[in-house]
């Protein structure tokens, strides 16, 4: 514990929570995510034990809806995590729709 600015004590920063690995050397998978017809970025894995979120460029009409998105990626990833599913699991639509729309092409 260390104390902060309002005299209070909070928990020292420790890292990023657990999840997937965020690199692999293995071959990936990915799908894309789009809002409407916005493309917002992909979510990503290599069937084994990384998956990640790979985001469009922001642009001042996108960041508001890419920042939206990675935080909804970042929670589904940490909640498939905690329930013991595969990485390959990340890529099922029904995680994301119909918040986002879905296109297995990538």
């Amino acid at each position: 514990m260390t104390e902060n600015r309002w005299g209070d004590t909070a928990p020292e920063f420790t890292g990023a929570a657990p999840g997937y690995d965020k690199t692999t050397a293995r071959p990936t998978r990915r799908i894309a995510l789009h809002k409407g017809e916005m493309f917002l970025g992909h979510v990503w894995t290599d069937d084994h034990s990384a998956a990640g979120w790979l985001p469009a460029e922001p642009t001042e009409t996108n960041a508001q809806a890419l920042a939206r998105a990675r935080a909804y990626v970042w929670r589904v990833h940490a909640l498939a995590y905690e329930r013991g599913e595969p990485a390959s699991a990340v890529l099922e639509s029904r995680f994301y729709e119909p918040m986002f729309s879905v296109d297995r092409a990538g």
